[in-house]
């Protein structure tokens, strides 16, 4: 059984280097586990899919030293179907509609994911937040429309 984790979600490509995002930490301890339990069985296979310019930073050289790892432009590019469980540890808002596509194209995968910075969706508004940021974007009315629609989209009580 092949089992993949996805670190698109948890990178940020910045002048085409991949930098590491604030879920990271959780990510590497995702890594660890999924390491070790593969290591106690032959019948199981770790694969990282990365970003063409991953590089680990110094510390991470040997967490990712006896990893096989897929290298392409996107998620999308990656041919999943020698994969049998695909798990994205760091799942936002925009990532999370990849999986219907990547399901549509590989049906038998099983995709294990967790969400990630959610916390906006199951919070009351802040009043106080204009006063700490600039902008329209961060105005209380448009983001007090934003909680409104979140609280039903949600359904924040």
């Amino acid at each position: 059984m092949k089992i993949a984790l996805e670190l698109f979600s948890s990178l940020k490509i910045v002048d085409n280097i991949a930098v590491y995002t604030g879920g990271m930490l959780y990510v590497k301890q995702r890594i660890r586990k999924i390491k070790t339990f593969c290591s106690k069985s032959s019948m199981f296979n770790f694969v990282l899919l990365v970003p063409n310019s991953f590089e680990p930073i110094d510390e991470d050289k040997m967490l990712y030293a006896d990893i096989d790892k897929i290298y392409s432009k996107s998620l999308y590019d990656v041919d999943l179907s020698n994969i049998d469980v695909l798990f994205m540890p760091q799942v936002d808002g925009s990532s999370l509609l990849k999986i219907p596509r990547i399901k549509k194209t590989f049906p038998n995968l099983k995709i294990f994911a967790t969400l990630h910075d959610r916390r906006h969706n199951v919070t009351k508004f802040d009043f106080s937040m204009p006063f700490y940021y600039n902008g329209l974007k961060h105005s209380t009315i448009f983001q007090y429309a934003l909680y409104l629609i979140k609280k039903i989209a949600f359904d924040i009580s």
